[in-house]
């Protein structure tokens, strides 16, 4: 797998293409293949160290993402695999795969499609 991470801070010339292996899945959340993602204003503020929040360096950027639902955690009871879902994360969202608690994840209707659905978690929190 795939994903960009931040080594320092700085500008969209900093993000690093890094491999890194396949995690297990805990009971409460589920693993997304990552289709599309939304970038935001807050992304590069977070890339350079200029958000309310620092995350601890390396870490991979994003805050949303949609994509397909791949695998469900032991206890999870609202999502199977295939459904398609939006989700919404502190971080991490800029990779190929992701496991995220159930709470933070949404079904998506069929008739939208993923790249809309990627930018949606954020316009419409705010």
């Amino acid at each position: 797998m795939k994903r960009l991470i931040v080594n320092k801070y700085g500008g969209p010339e900093v993000l690093e293409l890094e491999n890194f292996n396949n995690l297990k899945i805990q009971e409460s959340k589920v693993r997304i293949k990552v289709k599309c993602i939304g970038v935001n204003f807050a992304d590069s503020l977070i890339i350079k160290g200029r958000y309310q929040e620092r995350p601890r360096l390396p870490f991979s950027p994003g805050l949303e993402l949609s994509g397909e639902i791949t695998e469900v955690g032991k206890t999870v009871t609202n999502f199977r695999v295939g459904d398609r879902v939006i989700g919404i994360a502190k971080y991490g969202t800029y990779t190929e795969e992701i496991i995220m608690p159930a709470e933070n994840v949404y079904k998506i209707p069929n008739e939208m499609d993923l790249a809309t659905a990627a930018s949606f978690p954020v316009a419409y929190g705010t």
